[in-house]
């Protein structure tokens, strides 16, 4: 088993040779997508058997109940295509529910949950949205009377946009009564689409995987014909394409190891490609030179060489003479 698994990462001989075919090529292609699937989804199976039974449990009604409760009781909104009012005097302010942040995630080395705005949204029509708006209210949205902001504070980025590139032209009231209908509807159906998503989800991950890689092969086989050149081996683009393919178990290995470490390294899968092209495509001078055999010079032999028969002290018994024919 240890040398199958060393020949699928090393074997020189047989890219020296360039005996493989295009359909040879994209099965052993389709196999190492599909042994890559098959662990990324093991992986990840711990994670779809929690939300199944977070589905199956209370804790879907509750945070189903947190949400609808986000919507103050005497809010009335309404947008009327791009302009946004509201029934109250002053902003509103939606806090981020004590919950979700109590479920911030840790990393190992600090929490983030201390770190999180004390708002979620912000509606504010009387004055347009600033930068510095998120930092003085605290807050992850702000609705403005044109515009809505938002603030992501694992990457420090802020983003506002103009409610006139949505293309809205109808007019919306939102009410407490239709806020918790919209609720109740949107978490039914995110309900069934996780349900279906993870039930379809091999398929799906295993045919974009699939795609994705036969597209970057085209640039792989760039920098596979860049090792090859290297090593004195001219290929040609297209050879160079199939050997894409079949280098690609070392890379995908080992950036899916590397997935553990919460680590990221730019370039490295283009990286890890070019050290396995190199390794695999060795220098003229590491495979033995074949043995040349050359024939004897016919034209040293002397010509006058007579060749002598057979002796009766050889062991054989010379040649009975014909009888001669008796004269008459």
């Amino acid at each position: 088993m240890i040398e199958r698994i060393k020949d699928i990462f090393y074997r020189p001989n047989f890219f020296r040779a360039q005996t493989f075919t295009f359909g040879q090529s994209l099965h052993f292609y389709s196999l190492t997508v599909l042994c890559f699937v098959v662990m990324a989804v093991l992986s990840m199976l711990p994670s779809a058997v929690t939300v199944i039974q977070s589905i199956r449990s209370g804790e879907w009604q509750v945070q189903k109940s947190i949400v609808a409760g986000l919507y103050p009781d005497d809010l009335t909104l309404t947008v009327n295509r791009d302009t946004v009012t509201t029934n109250q005097a002053g902003p509103v302010v939606i806090p981020l529910p004590e919950a979700w942040r109590a479920m911030a995630e840790c990393d190992m080395r600090r929490c983030v949950r201390e770190e999180l705005p004390a708002n979620l949204l912000v509606i504010d029509t009387k004055q347009p949205i600033n930068q510095s708006d998120f930092a003085e209210l605290d807050t992850v949205a702000i609705l403005g009377a044109q515009e809505v902001g938002f603030h992501n504070p694992d990457r420090g980025e802020t983003r506002i946009f103009n409610l006139k590139e949505a293309g809205f032209n109808d007019r919306l009231i939102v009410t407490p009564a239709r806020f918790a209908e919209w609720v109740e509807r949107g978490f039914a159906v995110a309900r069934t689409g996780l349900l279906v998503l993870m039930f379809f989800m091999p398929a799906l991950m295993y045919l974009g995987v699939w795609i994705a890689y036969l597209l970057y092969a085209l640039f792989g086989a760039l920098v596979v014909w860049i090792a090859a050149s290297i090593r004195k081996q001219q290929l040609t683009y297209g050879r160079a394409y199939l050997s894409t393919l079949y280098l690609l178990p070392a890379p995908l290995a080992f950036c899916f190891l590397l997935t553990a470490t919460s680590a990221h390294v730019p370039l490295l899968f283009t990286l890890v490609l070019f050290l396995v092209a190199l390794t695999n495509f060795p220098k003229a001078e590491a495979f033995a030179a074949p043995v040349k055999i050359t024939p004897a010079d016919s034209s040293a032999l002397p010509k006058d060489v007579e060749v002598e028969p057979a002796s009766a002290s050889d062991g054989e018994k010379p040649a009975e003479e014909a009888p001669k024919e008796e004269k008459k």
